[in-house]
């Protein structure tokens, strides 16, 4: 039985349904805040949907689908459910852009708190990586740290913003994969102390790359 509302249909999700799920499953915009865990091919992901129990108490999956028009759009399950404590833990994400970047550039340019917080739209929205790679010479600083979140930034760009004069933008690309070891470097010595620690600490650094910082550190 599928619930239907008015906006969204939620229905059982099946084989057909892999294609979608292993694009989304690969878009690093979509799986951003998520334990995505190991990358999969679409046929172990078909696989994954036919050999799936069928929805129960415990665990259940639904594909989220637009009501007007039945385009699956995401996918929302209830897992670890305890009957006796009557909680459960619950996963949802909208794998289609349903805001154009246009729309989603100019919310988060107009985003004014009115208290202070770390969040901001573009935390929810999706931007291609032509206009994150445009917003690395954008005038405001607030918007120059947005380019970092494309994953295949040019060198070019994200040492450009390794040196912007405002270390908000310089702790934004400090951990990203493309820096160059002289760039990390720099940062590593950066004058603001939260710069130098995000580079430090960064989850894209090799091995290897420890290893030349630490050298080049005298450790």
């Amino acid at each position: 039985m599928n619930v239907r509302g008015e906006l969204v249909t939620l229905r059982a999700m099946g084989p057909d349904d892999a294609s979608a799920l292993w694009r989304w499953n690969h878009d690093p915009a979509v799986v951003r805040w998520m334990n995505a865990g190991y990358p999969q091919t679409e046929d172990r992901v078909r696989t994954w949907l036919t050999d799936r129990p069928r929805n129960d108490y415990g665990d259940v999956l639904f594909g989220v689908e637009v009501t007007a028009g039945g385009k699956l759009i995401g996918v929302v399950r209830l897992h670890g459910a305890e009957a006796e404590t009557g909680c459960a833990e619950l996963d949802i994400y909208l794998g289609e852009h349903l805001v154009d970047p246009v729309t989603a550039e100019r919310i988060d340019r107009d985003f004014r708190p009115d208290k202070k917080t770390t969040w901001r739209p573009a935390d929810v929205l999706t931007f291609p990586p032509q206009t994150l790679r445009r917003l690395a010479t954008d005038p405001n600083p607030r918007m120059r740290c947005l380019a970092p979140r494309d994953v295949d930034l040019p060198v070019e760009l994200a040492e450009r913003l390794a040196t912007d004069p405002e270390s908000r933008v310089r702790r934004a690309v400090a951990e990203h994969p493309n820096l160059p070891v002289h760039v990390r470097r720099a940062l590593l010595a950066d004058p603001d102390e939260w710069v130098a620690h995000a580079t430090a600490t960064a989850p894209t650094l090799s091995v290897t790359e420890m290893d030349q910082l630490l050298t080049l550190a005298g450790i």
